[in-house]
């Protein structure tokens, strides 16, 4: 479902909020270290949360729309998937960005 680079980019980034990290020892009232660590923050996120983030971390997700009513309510559409392009499927979206002609010219070799 996602690469091992995916995972260590979205590791980071909960890490940069605090989770999974040894927390930093505080300091004492006395001027000394405590030894014991920080407690990390809570979220309270549920599982259907946790992966809506890690796929917009991971670009598996992208918004694409955002809606505003007059209620102030607000509604976000995300759209993505899991499934890697193939080669083939790279080299045709990089060609659907050329021009018609030349495609043709590469097709017919002129």
């Amino acid at each position: 479902m996602f690469s091992a680079e995916d995972l260590t980019r979205i590791e980071k980034a909960m890490a940069s909020f605090g989770f999974g990290n040894k927390a930093k020892s505080k300091e004492g009232k006395n001027g000394g270290s405590s030894d014991k660590p920080e407690d990390p923050p809570s979220f309270n996120l549920t599982p259907p949360q946790i992966l809506v983030i890690a796929g917009l971390l991971a670009g598996a997700l992208e918004v694409d729309s955002v809606s505003v009513d007059r209620d102030q309510s607000i509604g976000i559409s995300l759209r993505g998937t899991l499934r890697r392009k193939t080669p083939v499927e790279e080299f045709m979206q990089q060609i659907g960005q050329l021009p018609f002609d030349q495609v043709m010219k590469a097709l017919l070799g002129l």
